[in-house]
């Protein structure tokens, strides 16, 4: 039964061995990939500024040509003012989409290190458990033959006596075997 205990460890060492050779890598993905910077709001306020601009216009031809040339200045200059506007929410948007995805590459990592991790550690348990197996069955296969060896030895040397002779011959073996007592006076 130890042989086969030590040959059914061995198989279970090799299985264990080769799961964690061929473990793969969990697949995962970035909950921030497919985001995109939202244009809406931005066309939204760039279309109400060409309103006002043009309403602004219109309103600065009835002042004359003065009121066109002294207030064109201040109606492009209420554009450019919209325009970085709109330009730096987008950017901001952006930067968030990109803050995302970078903190969620992190997450990504850590779980797939921890699950590598946690694989790897229960392949291992089990390939030491099968070792050890192995070990305990091969130790028991060389204890069982140095009895029967054993066994044998006695039987070859008790050969042909009665059975009062035998029990004779194994206290007086096991009296040589005994340590010596020391005679105290």
């Amino acid at each position: 039964m130890s042989a086969y205990s030590a040959y059914d460890a061995s198989q279970k060492k090799k299985k264990a061995k080769k799961a964690l050779e061929n473990l793969p890598t969990p697949e995962t993905s970035n909950v921030a990939d497919g985001l995109t910077v939202s244009t809406r709001g931005a066309d939204l306020r760039t279309q109400e500024a060409g309103r006002v601009s043009s309403s602004a216009i219109d309103a600065l031809r009835g002042s004359g040509a003065r009121g066109v040339i002294a207030g064109v200045g201040a109606v492009q200059a209420q554009n450019d003012l919209t325009a970085q506007s709109v330009g730096a929410n987008l950017d901001e948007q952006q930067k968030n989409i990109d803050m995302m995805k970078a903190n969620d590459n992190v997450r990504i990592q850590g779980v797939n290190e921890n699950r590598y991790n946690n694989d790897v550690s229960a392949l291992s348990s089990q390939y030491n458990s099968a070792q050890d197996a192995q070990n305990q069955g091969i130790a028991n296969t060389i204890q069982g033959l140095g009895s029967a060896g054993q066994a044998y030895e006695n039987s070859r040397s008790t050969k042909g006596m009665t059975p009062d002779q035998k029990i004779e011959y194994e206290r007086l073996k096991n009296l040589n075997k005994s340590p010596a007592k020391s005679n105290r006076g």
